[in-house]
């Protein structure tokens, strides 16, 4: 129970008259009326505290060890900002970790509490993104999450944490934790965001985390391209007018420089390096095995981070892009995300999602589906050369041609999901999908023979595309893991649930499939 007259239990609260600020600061989220939504999800009807920081008080954690890996989080609510970005800022709020051994440096992280601009540049780039980062604008209305990088030297420290209201207006905290909320089951290969300059074969160049409020990846320097990228899906996340606040991509400025090539938006125009025409592709042509055109690929989705601009905005990073065959994301990967989307905006299901790419084109075909019926050609087997031709793509923008982006064979995505009836900590949904990069394997049947005009005006085969959630297209966990695991050294293996401790709940979520529901 609360009690207004006792302190909050791990917690030092302080304000200008070196008083105690006792649990009268905590206020039930419900009855915050500047919320938009106080509370999203299955226990909605459950007490659910804040605490408000007002002007000159701050919130010190008693003594704990720093995790070895992982950003410092929390959800911040500020009523009090202003809906423009060029109004005068309300203060700040000050994010301090002070090591218990005064040798080493405390670090600290200022929360600007002012609208973020959300800009673009004159082509649709977004400009603003790392000045936004620490400024608010879902948090005007509801609980917007940051994310703190943690120094190195801080890791597996004594220290302590501390939350200093600077600021004319009061603000609720609520859920400071470490790591991501979209690793609740794990970091699925151990990524950290940790770089030996030292050593010419860290591990991380090719594994290393970048932890965001909207989603979560492990980036690979090799191959310039995420290895995974996860995030959770919910009507908080999914609802909202955000629409596409970018045209175009922008260079991750999270991922160090000069240790990991940035990517732009430009080095994706792989065009000239295709011996086809977009409009040879459109039309299936088969002489060339023109089944493949890269799209900038969202993993994850700008329509599944809708609730502000500024989460919007954080999907139009390269980071968080693949190359993609532009049928595949257009048709039937893009179906398969509404699926999921329309589940969390209309039915309150919430997902726990990864997604990323595997192999290479250019070799050959090792795993289906294939069209069962192709009529007019021979058509491609198990064993032929890959309908996706292409191993990897210059950079467009690297004057030295030196940077190469690798083109997928294949794209998966594991879902863990919770229906609304479930309460427990268990996901009741659970499977995996597996989705060749290419747009003649995605066909059910493929007829040169009937030639047809399509809706661009193209002429070209009768075709029968796959549902989205085609069998042939579905898998346990445990089988997609032992394809992306096929060719990695063990200490790279892929585990998806390495949070779960019990084996047996663990075995079944990765060796059943429970599917989404009709």
């Amino acid at each position: 129970a609360q009690l207004d007259s006792q302190p909050i239990p791990g917690w030092s609260l302080y304000n200008g008259d070196n008083k105690s600020v006792l649990q009268r600061s905590l206020v039930n989220r419900n009855s915050i009326t500047t919320l938009s939504s106080p509370v999203v999800g299955a226990n909605s009807g459950q007490p659910n505290y804040a605490l408000e920081l007002k002007s000159g008080e701050s919130i010190t954690h008693n003594f704990f060890a720093v995790p070895d890996w992982g950003s410092l989080r929390l959800d911040l609510h500020a009523p009090g900002v202003p809906n423009r970005s060029n109004a005068n800022p309300k203060g700040t709020l000050d994010v301090t970790i002070r090591p218990l051994d005064p040798s080493i440096p405390e670090f600290s992280q200022t929360i600007t509490l002012q609208k973020a601009q959300n800009g673009t540049d004159a082509v649709g780039v977004p400009s603003t993104y790392l000045e936004d980062k620490y400024k608010v604008d879902y948090g005007r209305t509801g609980f917007e999450s940051f994310y703190i990088d943690v120094p190195e030297r801080l890791r597996g420290q004594v220290a302590t944490v501390e939350f200093k209201g600077k600021a004319s207006i009061p603000v609720y905290l609520d859920n400071v934790f470490f790591q991501s909320d979209s690793l609740k089951f794990g970091n699925p290969n151990r990524a950290r965001s940790y770089l030996d300059n030292t050593d010419p074969n860290n591990t991380y160049q090719t594994n290393y985390l970048i932890e965001k409020p909207q989603y979560t990846l492990s980036y690979n320097g090799q191959t310039n391209t995420p290895n995974w990228v996860g995030w959770v899906l919910d009507k908080g996340w999914a609802n909202g007018s955000a629409g596409r606040a970018a045209e175009k991509f922008a260079e991750d400025p999270e991922l160090p420089a000069p240790n990991f090539y940035r990517v732009q938006d430009n080095d994706y125009d792989f065009k000239s390096q295709i011996s086809y025409t977009k409009d040879e592709y459109g039309r299936f042509l088969w002489n060339k095995k023109a089944f493949f055109w890269a799209d900038r690929g969202h993993l994850t989705p700008s329509a599944d981070r809708q609730r502000s601009k500024k989460d919007n905005i954080a999907t139009f990073l390269t980071t968080n892009i693949i190359p993609q065959d532009s049928k595949q994301n257009s048709g039937i990967w893009a179906t398969q995300e509404k699926g999921l989307r329309d589940l969390a905006k209309n039915r309150d299901f919430k997902f726990f999602i990864f997604a990323g790419g595997s192999g290479e084109g250019g070799g050959t075909v090792t795993d289906g589906p294939l069209p069962t019926e192709v009529k007019g050609p021979t058509p491609i087997k198990i064993g032929d050369s890959s309908p996706n031709q292409f191993t990897n793509f210059t950079a467009g923008t690297d004057s030295n041609n030196q940077a190469k982006i690798k083109v997928p064979d294949a794209l998966w995505k594991v879902v863990l999901g919770f229906s609304p009836e479930n309460k427990s900590e268990v996901p009741d949904i659970h499977f995996a999908w597996w989705i060749p990069n290419n747009s003649y394997s995605i066909k059910q049947t493929l007829d040169y023979t009937k030639p047809t005009q399509y809706l661009d005006g193209l002429i070209g085969p009768t075709f029968e595309n796959r549902a989205w959630n085609d069998g042939a297209f579905t898998m346990s966990i445990k089988a997609l893991e032992a394809r992306l695991n096929k060719d990695l050294p063990l200490d790279s293996q892929y585990d998806f649930l390495s949070n779960i401790h019990d084996p047996a709940v663990k075995d079944n979520l990765r060796s059943v499939q429970r599917l989404l529901p009709q």
